[in-house]
């Protein structure tokens, strides 16, 4: 009876075990999806502000820095070990606008001038550049992350005196996605500065950057700014006199020691904060 029931034991085992390895072995022969890898090398080379030329990154390893404040002044790419493919880019630099083109390893941008990069253009040059695309992403002041780009598309901001910080770049098969989606919202929160002025914001700006317009709810759309009463106030057409008025305030101390506690400017953001 005993070596019945081992027998069957036995027996349901090796059938368990069969039933659970057929799926593995019938995968196992299905074609396995490769992912294309770029038949050459690149990299890109990034200086930075007060710390020089970093060393050189490839497949979109970032180069620069990130929540240093420290802007990005010069940068070079280079397409080795693919005779057919080159790269060609182009810096927009700080008082000065849109560099030329340069090629192949050359320095892009400005050195020893404490000028910042605040843009960029890649594009891909040879017999072969119709077969790849390359993805660039840069990292801005106040902005961080923005969204890739590619092909010779802007990447960072022009005219917002905004300085590049770091960049990512990849090569890739002619319509592959970019590696990742760092642009994506994970929380969206609505600030309301109770009680604040503009001159704080200058005061924070200042504080934080030692420049004005450097907060990143100042480029928002739009803001809007009101004033507000005590209850009871608002009780008569006279009463348009306890609006807020800059010029009064301005030119009168004892007028804003007198209405302090009751007239509160406050900037309320429209828009909302990536965190």
């Amino acid at each position: 009876m005993k070596t019945r029931i081992r027998k069957g034991l036995v027996s349901l085992l090796v059938g368990a075990l069969l039933m659970v390895q057929l799926p593995v072995e019938a995968s196992a022969t299905e074609p396995e999806t490769q992912a294309v890898v770029f038949p050459g090398n690149y990299s890109y080379q990034t200086h930075i502000q007060n710390v020089g030329w970093q060393d050189w990154k490839s497949d979109a390893y970032v180069s620069g820095t990130t929540g240093r404040s420290l802007r990005l002044e010069g940068i070079k790419i280079k397409i080795s070990d693919h005779p057919s493919l080159g790269v060609t880019y182009q810096t927009h630099i700080q008082n000065i606008g849109w560099q030329n083109w340069v090629n192949d390893g050359a320095e892009g941008g400005t050195i020893g001038r404490s000028l910042r990069m605040e843009a960029i253009r890649i594009k891909l040059t040879g017999t072969e550049a119709a077969n790849y695309d390359v993805y660039y992403q840069a990292h801005v002041q106040n902005r961080g992350w923005m969204a890739w780009v590619k092909n010779g598309e802007l990447a960072g901001t022009e005219g917002l005196s905004y300085r590049m910080e770091a960049i990512r770049m990849m090569i890739v098969t002619k319509g592959a996605p970019p590696p990742d989606d760092t642009t994506t919202f994970k929380n969206v929160i609505l600030l309301i500065s109770d009680g604040g002025g503009a001159n704080h914001i200058m005061a924070t700006d200042y504080f934080t950057s030692g420049q004005a317009g450097t907060q990143g709810y100042e480029a928002f759309p739009a803001r809007y700014y009101v004033s507000t009463y005590s209850a009871g106030k608002i009780e008569t057409d006279d009463d348009a006199r306890y609006t807020y008025d800059p010029a009064t305030i301005w030119s009168s101390f004892d007028e804003l020691k007198r209405w302090l506690p009751e007239r509160k400017p406050i900037m309320v953001p429209s828009a909302s904060i990536q965190i």
